[in-house]
């Protein structure tokens, strides 16, 4: 499943990574991820955020991937309120941030003009 949402992701078929994704019966976090990414790569950020919020209702953990996807998806669409939530999420479940988080989160902060946060 992870490799046809990636293959289709790829050639910009949102559509396909769509039914793909629908039709699988078991969704871990890397099928998640692949789509929640694949969204955001294609500019279709509210959805990756409505697939987050899909993905948080069937008890699956977000991983870095996940959330780094997420930072962007807020980043480009200037979602302060919306990254700012995702932060504090990652902050109260203990997780560790990688430097591809840190960096996300910094680039995050910065595109929405919190400079001071961001430093």
């Amino acid at each position: 499943g992870t490799s046809l949402i990636d293959f289709y992701s790829k050639g910009g078929d949102v559509g396909s990574v769509r039914r793909v994704f629908d039709d699988l019966l078991v969704k871990s976090t890397a099928t998640w991820t692949a789509i929640i990414a694949s969204c955001v790569n294609v500019g279709k950020s509210e959805i990756s955020l409505q697939l987050l919020r899909n993905m948080l209702e069937t008890d699956v953990v977000p991983d870095n991937y996940v959330v780094s996807n997420i930072f962007g998806a807020c980043s480009s669409l200037k979602y302060i309120k919306g990254g700012k939530e995702i932060h504090c999420y990652v902050l109260r479940r203990g997780a560790k941030m990688n430097v591809t988080v840190s960096n996300v989160l910094i680039d995050f902060y910065m595109k929405c003009g919190e400079v001071k946060t961001a430093r």
